[in-house]
């Protein structure tokens, strides 16, 4: 009888974790439910002495706080049999934000977690140590009624430390759509004090409202350290026509002619960016890289003079302009899963009174996570550029901005 009382509880978990219903239900489900199994254990006589005493009485109080540290046992016993121990791995330490950066693995894989918490330097080196020779163990994993790897705590001499989990990608890919509401493109020539502007879109009807795809990459090779590459493209296209017809007694002139115009605008960036300030919520980072745009555009004309026809055409036309730039991110977590993210690229030229210019491309996003592998995000996007050349007296400039929204799907691993 004793052997079977000690084989019980062994066996009875070993069962629910085995059958063949349990197989169906969520790991989070397995520990709740052994979670009140080990609790009905542990309160055994608890509940009837509890009632048996008034609840101001210190008898009352002390059981009470019994009841919350079997109540955590039960939790933590249920957690290890379901998910085996959470351990730390690939523990760095950051000298200038005095922060660690790593990884929690559970001993059965379950589950896995990046982290990044604050210590202070005088016990870092010791705490480390003490990680590396598996003495540091990890007891608080569990929020109310739910498995919640986000909000871990840990207790290192006398003092708890909140530890930040996020899920540990280092690739994301984000696909989407740019829906471009503003395009203006200005051309403008000056000489002697009289010039001319051209806008693109208002002289030639171009479409100004377009619907473009939008790639996004991220590779994160480091907790301080990744490398960010996007591309999108801009076309427009108007096609314009006129006839008209004279006549009087000696001119008879029936005439027509035709323009078809495109404009195209890819855009390529490519940013390193160093994360240089990080805390469980803010993420602060410098960026410099290259903003890549290549400009296509080709005309084909006619026209039509009392039967007499003439075409010409320009063949497509392409200009890449590589601009290196620098620039500053901001990222704050709103509430578990749900991001705000800023980021700016600026560029500036000013050369010898005869070349001058800058371009500016600014993001502002909101990110949300629903688990590991998939997101959702939007935002803003607007990009600026103005350039001015002067060449034998006469100036010339452009002036490009475009702006709209991104919406895009988060695949990330």
């Amino acid at each position: 009888m004793m052997i079977l009382n000690i084989l019980k509880k062994p066996l009875i978990i070993l069962s629910l974790l085995l059958t063949p219903l349990m197989a169906e239900v969520s790991d989070e489900d397995k520990v709740y439910i052994l979670t009140e199994y080990l609790l009905k254990e542990k309160y055994k006589g608890m509940a009837q002495e509890l009632n048996s005493l008034t609840p101001a009485s210190p008898e009352y109080k002390a059981l009470s706080q019994r009841k919350r540290v079997l109540t955590a046992e039960a939790r933590n016993e249920a957690i290890a049999t379901v998910y085996g121990k959470p351990k730390f791995v690939d523990l760095v330490y950051d000298d200038s934000s005095e922060m660690f950066f790593g990884r929690i693995i559970s001993t059965k894989g379950n589950f896995v977690r990046d982290v990044d918490f604050y210590m202070p330097r005088q016990r870092a080196r010791a705490f480390k140590k003490k990680v590396e020779e598996g003495r540091i163990e990890i007891k608080h994993v569990f929020d109310g009624n739910k498995l919640e790897f986000r909000a871990i705590e840990l207790a290192y001499m006398g003092v708890t430390y909140p530890i930040h989990t996020i899920y540990p990608n280092t690739f994301s890919l984000r696909l989407g759509g740019y829906f471009v509401g503003v395009q203006d493109t200005e051309i403008f020539t000056k000489k002697n004090g009289v010039g001319a502007t051209l806008n693109l879109q208002d002289l030639f009807e171009m479409e100004k409202k377009v619907s473009v795809a939008r790639i996004n990459a991220v590779y994160k090779f480091s907790p301080k350290h990744r490398v960010e590459a996007s591309w999108y493209r801009l076309s427009s296209e108007s096609s314009k026509s006129n006839s008209f017809t004279f006549k009087d007694e000696n001119i008879n002139i029936d005439a027509n002619a035709a323009l078809d115009l495109y404009f195209n605008t890819d855009i390529y960036k490519l940013n390193y960016v160093y994360s240089a300030y990080k805390t469980s919520k803010l993420e602060l980072d410098f960026r410099v890289g290259l903003h890549i745009t290549q400009i296509e555009t080709g005309f084909d004309a006619s026209y039509n003079i009392n039967k007499v026809n003439e075409s010409f055409e320009a063949d497509s036309i392409t200009v890449m302009a590589p601009l290196p730039v620098f620039g500053i991110g901001l990222a704050y977590e709103i509430v578990p899963h749900l991001m705000f993210n800023y980021t700016v690229d600026y560029f500036a030229i000013s050369y010898d009174s005869t070349v001058s210019g800058a371009m500016s491309d600014s993001i502002v996003t909101l990110d949300y996570q629903f688990n590991r592998y998939v997101g959702i995000g939007g935002g803003i996007n607007r990009t600026q550029m103005r350039f001015n050349a002067t060449v034998d007296g006469t100036e010339f400039g452009l002036r490009d901005d475009v702006a709209g929204l991104i919406g895009y799907m988060i695949f990330s691993y």
